[in-house]
């Protein structure tokens, strides 16, 4: 039980973290990745 709890929550970091880390790129960056800053707006 605790296991599956802790796997969620684990999987949640780690959305915050990626979010967080592609909030701070460019337009430019996010373009060689293939994002543009909407996408990002539209997940926070």
């Amino acid at each position: 039980m605790f296991s599956l709890a802790r796997r969620l929550w684990l999987a949640w970091r780690q959305e915050v973290y990626s979010r967080k880390i592609l909030a701070r790129l460019s337009d430019a960056q996010l373009k060689d990745i293939g994002l543009t800053g909407d996408d990002i707006k539209r997940y926070r």
